[in-house]
């Protein structure tokens, strides 16, 4: 019998997470930006297609990009994982058990 050999990548190494579970662009990089993120993924609990964006000329580098539904990557993305994970379990909200804060007028 073979071993069973797996790598879990989960959202719990997000610093980056969009919890919106329909929006296009949930997660957007754009323009000329160069984001780096060092010990940490980008997880999107949106299902649309394009949940996680990468356009224009951004630079990417971050340990994962996982998102619920898919992505569009329009540059080369550099990450720890093999490759960025798409249909993913969404992630929970790690704030849903926070009180909403007061509304303020400035």
């Amino acid at each position: 019998m073979l071993p069973h050999i797996c790598a879990q990548v989960h959202a719990s190494k997000a610093c980056v997470l969009a919890l919106n579970k329909s929006a296009s662009k949930a997660a957007l990089f754009s323009g000329s930006s160069v984001t780096k993120l060092k010990g940490c993924s980008v997880m999107s609990d949106s299902t649309a297609a394009d949940a996680i964006k990468l356009q224009g000329s951004a630079g990417f580098d971050a340990d994962c990009l996982i998102s619920a539904g898919g992505m569009s990557l329009s540059n080369p993305v550099t990450t720890v994982c093999a490759k960025p994970i798409i249909k993913a379990v969404p992630a929970a909200d790690p704030f849903a058990d926070l009180p909403a804060p007061a509304a303020s007028n400035p």
